[in-house]
């Protein structure tokens, strides 16, 4: 299986941004989970680490042609 290089980046940077983001959510959390900042830093890694997933999804699925990789990366 031949990938092209800009969805093979794309799926890298995809997946890399999620699992530094899960780290970071968590990290948050630890340090003071009732710190009203720390709770919206967490929601906007929640964020981050869906957007990171949805670009990993959408370029994966396209490569296996089950669907177009519109449909997970707006």
């Amino acid at each position: 299986m031949n990938i092209p290089i800009i969805p093979a980046v794309a799926m890298v940077f995809g997946m890399t941004s999620a699992v530094t983001s899960l780290a970071m959510f968590f990290l948050v959390l630890w340090q003071a989970p009732r710190n009203r900042d720390n709770q919206l830093m967490a929601l906007y890694m929640v964020t981050v680490i869906i957007w990171g997933l949805s670009v990993f999804m959408g370029h994966f699925l396209g490569l296996l042609g089950q669907t177009t990789p519109s449909v997970w990366v707006v």
